[in-house]
């Protein structure tokens, strides 16, 4: 870790060279910007209006600036071409706002100092510029000795790369409506390149130090084999047929000025530098590409954001460092992937937030990246995982989604106010109290930070949307429905038989996790009033809680609880994992749960897809399997997901089938696609990983510490620990450490149970680290009362050895 690296709170790790940066003026309606998303190589692609995957199919153009080697001749663009010649390629900041590439010589063969040979730091800059600032290191590799004097030395000299920027414009013609008729590449001035598609923009300018007449130019099918570089003169292609056409320019950057020469580029100034081989330094080079409706407005763009390029690079990572101040993070003996995975959940439920536009004065959550819009199934449980680091953030988005709604039942709706999930019949719909848990999230974040002024405001909303549902989705008994699948979150789910679209009317079918939410939504209404002092309130709502909550009990059938279907008469035979809700929501007796147990053991499948690969529903399991003391299964089950979803995060290679590394996706399959990138609700690993493997979760007056490690990470000697967890204004720090063999039938320090959730005689020693800004008293409780007390401090320790998935129940006042 270098000096500044270590002056932040921000990561610093081997990240997968893959992911995104966040494009904040980017919405759907009021302002499509594009998004950026990583290319294979030390670049980005701009993609306009979106990247063309489930949600942005159509797609305008791409700009691309990327760096390419140039060694013995050839030009290396990436990951492959790299690793050819023994140049490994990782991320080391891997945030919303920087992105740094590492391209490194392993130190057995590089025989400097540092390892990293190159490194690009890209951000954005304002609505229409793209920096990056190229770094570069004297480098050897095999394909550089030969450039020495004597390459059979025990201590060839390294040499500076030679370096190249290349930028790509692709153009889907006749996507735009427009006049885009072809493509064209051009100098404009002795050191700005300009691409552009005529008769209409949008144009692209890269400013950097390399002279316009030592650029090369192509324009046709960036896809085949391009042709010979032409000089930068006036290059174009006319196409008139709505086909792809692209155009690229190649640039050689300069990172060597002349002897006694001291050169500046916009602000940029870089000291004499007299040979590569006698004085072996790193030098750097600031570059922008800029983006606007004339070449003019682009070559402008470029040059405003270069004049303040340090100074945005500054601000960035200071947004960066204050984040991961308040998050949590893992350390000591935690998977690689396991750490890492951490940070790309957090960073992309960072990008999904969108800043105040149109009906939303406050953050809202655009659910993902490429097309925003709100829905407030994703925005409960994004803004639920985001609880855990930004807490305050978190709070404001759930408050102006409600603000900001088009009616108490929230239907879907983008930035301007337009609606987007209409029913057959044409209700405008929003999702249920039981897609995404909205009362679930609203709960878990009044009890973990006590801010009893933001539940003050957020619950007139809360009970306007619950009274909507009672009187628009109950059918003439009084048995909560949804309108269409769309509505129900499941679209076209065989439970509602055979329908053509998620729109059409499903009325006919009483479902279990429905009347499970309304009992538990009703029950947090409850709660709510009772905290606000409104007795009256706390009544009526608990009237509700009772009666739904009888109505679900009435839905179990044998050993199962079952959806009646009212046209046919009779309870649905098709099984579901979200039957198990009324575990989750706290309505089922003690003789359901007993018989709801074995369906834990055998999930069944979510329609079409496997039982887990739908965050939702992979949500309503693991919550369902801790209500109902299955903490050791809900731990191990959580474990399998990350070892799927975060290997696939972290992995160093994107292939054609599964999901882009470095950013959450839609849902996790077992193989194949893995839906839209950039999507807020695919980060919930972070909530498994926080509520499950380490156990850390609310109650109605304290926490619970649970922690359950699964079998593979019981390894005596390690230490497992996660820093960062947030109780009010609290932060505390845990470590766990499994025993070694001679102490695993030791008992623990306050007496607790004897049954072992995590297998025969395996136990663990927890620590915790507790700092609160003001003293706080801290009251540890067992299976068997009080085992700790202590007065009221601003630092508390304490530690204990337990079983795998045993409680101890933490108060902090």
């Amino acid at each position: 870790m270098t000096t500044d690296e270590a002056s932040t709170a921000t990561p610093h790790d081997e990240f997968t060279p893959h992911g995104y940066l966040d494009n904040p003026h980017h919405s759907w309606r009021l302002g499509q910007s594009g998004v950026l998303r990583s290319v294979d190589g030390l670049g980005f692609a701009w993609h306009f209006p979106s990247y063309p995957g489930p949600y942005g199919r159509s797609w305008v153009s791409t700009a691309t600036l990327r760096v390419g080697l140039r060694l013995a001749g050839q030009l290396l663009l990436t990951a492959a071409d790299f690793a050819s010649v023994g140049l490994d390629l990782v991320a080391r900041e891997h945030t919303k706002n920087v992105f740094q590439f590492v391209l490194r010589t392993p130190i057995s063969d590089c025989r400097s100092q540092t390892d990293s040979v190159i490194t690009v730091t890209f951000l954005l800059a304002g609505a229409d510029a793209l920096l990056a600032c190229v770094k570069a290191q004297p480098l050897l590799t095999a394909a550089t000795r030969h450039l020495t004097p004597d390459p059979h030395s025990p201590t060839p000299t390294p040499h500076l790369p030679e370096l190249w920027l290349i930028v790509e414009y692709r153009r889907n013609l006749g996507a735009s409506g427009l006049w885009d008729f072809g493509l064209f590449g051009r100098s404009e001035s002795p050191r700005q390149i300009h691409l552009g598609c005529f008769a209409e923009g949008p144009h692209l300018a890269l400013v950097s130090p390399a002279p316009a007449e030592q650029a090369g130019v192509w324009v046709g099918d960036l896809d085949g084999e391009p042709p010979a570089l032409l000089p930068a003169a006036t290059v174009s292609r006319w196409e008139t047929n709505p086909a792809r056409l692209g155009g690229a320019l190649i640039v050689p950057l300069p990172l060597t000025p002349g002897e006694g020469e001291e050169r500046r580029y916009s602000g940029a100034t870089f000291p004499d530098y007299q040979s590569p081989t006698s004085n072996p330094q790193s030098l750097a080079q600031w570059v922008a590409l800029g983006r606007g409706a004339s070449g003019r407005a682009a070559y402008e763009a470029a040059e405003a954001a270069l004049a303040v390029a340090e100074a945005t690079l500054a601000t960035r990572r200071a947004e960066d460092a204050t984040f991961w101040e308040g998050a949590p993070r893992l350390a000591g003996d935690w998977p690689d992937h396991w750490r890492r995975g951490l940070v790309y959940d957090f960073e992309t439920l960072r990008m999904i937030v969108r800043p105040p536009r149109g009906r939303f004065r406050r953050p809202w959550d655009g659910m993902q990246v490429q097309v925003p819009r709100v829905v407030l199934a994703e925005t409960a449980l994004d803004m639920l995982a985001l609880s855990y680091a930004a807490p305050s953030l978190a709070q404001e988005v759930i408050l102006g989604t409600f603000e900001g709604a088009l009616a108490p039942n929230l239907p879907c709706c983008r930035e301007d106010g337009s609606v987007n999930m209409v029913a057959a019949d044409g209700s405008e719909c929003g999702t249920s109290p039981a897609w995404g848990w909205p009362f679930v999230a609203v709960e878990s974040i009044d009890r973990r930070t006590g801010d009893r002024q933001w539940l003050a405001r957020l619950y007139p909303f809360l009970c306007a949307f619950l009274d909507w549902w009672l009187a628009h989705r109950t059918d003439e008994e009084g048995w909560a429905i949804f309108r269409c699948g769309w509505e129900s979150g499941q679209d076209e789910s065989p439970r509602f038989g055979k329908v053509p679209h998620g729109g059409v009317d499903i009325g006919h079918l009483r479902p279990v996790e429905l009347q499970a939410a309304v009992a538990h939504a009703a029950g947090v209404l409850a709660r709510g009033a009772s905290a606000l002092g409104d007795a009256a309130e706390a009544t009526r709502w608990r009237a509700v809680a009772a009666d739904y909550a009888d109505r679900t009990r009435r839905l179990f059938v044998g050993d199962r609880f079952a959806d009646f279907d009212v046209r046919a008469g009779q309870f649905s035979d098709v099984r579901e994992p979200v039957h198990l809700a009324p575990a989750l929501c706290g309505v089922a007796t003690a003789a359901q749960l007993a018989a709801l147990r074995p369906l834990l053991h055998a999930l069944p499948a979510h329609g079409e897809w496997t039982a887990l690969e739908w965050p939702p529903v992979a949500f309503t399991i693991l919550e369902s399997a801790w209500a109902m003391g299955e903490r050791a299964l809900a731990a191990e089950l959580s474990s399998q997901l990350l070892e799927r979803i975060d290997r696939a995060m972290d992995a160093r290679e994107s292939g054609p089938e599964g999901p882009l590394p470095g950013i959450a996706s839609e849902h996790w399959p077992p193989s194949g696609d893995w839906g839209t990138e950039g999507y807020g609700w695919g980060a919930l690993g972070c909530v498994f990983l926080l509520r499950n493997v380490v156990g850390w979760r609310e109650t109605e007056d304290g926490f619970v510490l649970a922690p359950c490690l699964p079998s593979a990470l019981r390894v005596p000697g390690r230490r497992y620990l996660i820093r960062g967890l947030r109780a009010g204004p609290a932060r505390l720090d845990v470590t766990i450490e499994p025993c070694p063999e001679e102490e695993r039938g030791a008992g623990d320090d306050g007496g607790g149970e004897r049954r072992e959730e995590g297998g025969a005689n395996e136990r663990q020693r927890v620590t915790l680290d507790v700092s609160c800004p003001t003293p706080v008293a801290l009251t540890i409780s067992g299976p068997s009362g009080v085992v700790d007390r202590r007065e009221p401090a601003t630092r508390h320790q304490a530690a204990w050895v337990i079983a795998y998935g045993e409680l101890r129940t933490l108060r902090l006042k």
